[in-house]
């Protein structure tokens, strides 16, 4: 596979991670995300 791509799909892997990690003992509900401006900037 060529390198840009590999490089290009870590840099994906990273962000979800990273995202993934905004959320740690966070609740998962819909109505506390939406209004939890930090959190939904962060996933835009």
């Amino acid at each position: 596979m060529d390198e840009y791509i590999l490089t290009y799909l870590q840099d994906v892997l990273d962000a979800i991670n990273e995202m993934d990690s905004y959320f740690v003992d966070y609740p998962m509900r819909y109505e506390i995300f939406e209004k939890d401006f930090l959190r939904r900037s962060a996933v835009e």
